[in-house]
């Protein structure tokens, strides 16, 4: 030893690994995605090992695996995170998995009548489920619906097909219940077309006893007619009502006994499909026939005389 000194420096960098996982949303029966996003201040993760919390083995070598899970239920899952040089961290989070929910109403399918006010109460398996939908109509002649791009349990609308033929809205439904979206369902609203009469004008006028035909016809050439009938006068008779039997043609034989002008009075009630539209009234007006009033009906002249007769009725 002579007294001669030498100083070395080294650095010592140790390596820090700071395990971390992300994860998709999560439903029961369904594949649930993990993500590796682990840190390290040098060098690199190479080694994983994921315990899913839910007895199942533990799964390693994996950095993206995919999991799914029988039942619903909070699970803590563990990642343990490696480093080239065996360096080890561990993490751990809850995963809330939720019950796979589905709309449950059944039928899956309502007719209703042109502007009806409809209320779809929605149903799941699942009983706190809620819903988002959009909904379209198959022509431009249905109007009336919405989107509800919010969660609800209700749908409420009131549906409009002012077209001839019958015509659709349907509903896309999404049930959701927490993170977990279940698959859509597809609910239909078949919407009647206007029921009406199309027939004018709506008044006609006609000699005594003389058969009134009336052809009634509609929008749409499905539509039938129910009709009461009613007149002014007691003189009037005839006329016939039919409540019962729905048909597109009124033949009656109406007479007027009187003496002056009374009109008999149709009130006509259009249906298509079981649906009812607007009233219409239809007005015949019956003349009586005309009678000769005269007391006299005889008289003497001179010849060469002008004779004036005044007709009386």
């Amino acid at each position: 030893y002579n007294g001669c000194t030498d100083t070395i420096y080294s650095t010592i960098t140790y390596t820090v690994v700071d395990a971390g996982f992300e994860f998709t949303s999560n439903c029961a029966t369904l594949p649930v995605h993990f993500y590796d996003t682990s840190l390290i201040n040098q060098n690199n993760v190479v080694d994983w090992e994921w315990d899913f919390g839910d007895g199942s083995p533990l799964l390693t070598h994996e950095k993206f695996p995919t999991h799914s899970y029988a039942i619903a239920d909070t699970f803590t899952v563990r990642l343990v995170a490696f480093s080239t040089e065996g360096c080890s961290d561990t993490v751990y989070q809850d995963v809330i998995v939720d019950t796979l929910p589905h709309v449950t109403n059944t039928p899956l399918f309502s007719q209703i009548c042109n502007n009806t006010e409809v209320t779809l109460n929605l149903e799941s398996e699942v009983p706190l489920a809620q819903f988002h939908w959009t909904a379209a109509g198959t022509s431009p002649f249905v109007d009336g619906f919405h989107n509800q791009p919010t969660l609800a349990t209700v749908i409420h609308d009131t549906l409009t097909n002012t077209g001839t033929e019958i015509d659709s809205v349907l509903y896309t439904i999404t049930p959701v219940m927490g993170s977990c979206t279940g698959p859509d369902s597809v609910y239909v609203f078949q919407v009647m077309p206007i029921s009406d009469m199309t027939v004018t004008p709506l008044i006609n006028s006609l000699c005594d006893s003389t058969w009134f035909t009336l052809d009634m016809e509609g929008t749409n050439d499905s539509t039938l007619y129910t009709w009461s009938a009613s007149a002014a006068s007691p003189f009037l008779s005839g006329f016939t009502s039919n409540l019962t039997i729905a048909d597109t043609l009124i033949h009656d034989l109406l007479k007027n006994s009187g003496t002056t002008i009374d009109t008999v009075y149709y009130e006509i009630y259009p249906q298509l499909f079981g649906c009812p539209g607007d009233t219409v009234v239809y007005k015949v007006a019956v003349w009586p026939t005309p009678t000769r009033s005269n007391t006299i009906l005889t008289d003497s002249i001179c010849n060469n005389t002008t004779a004036s007769i005044t007709h009386q009725s």
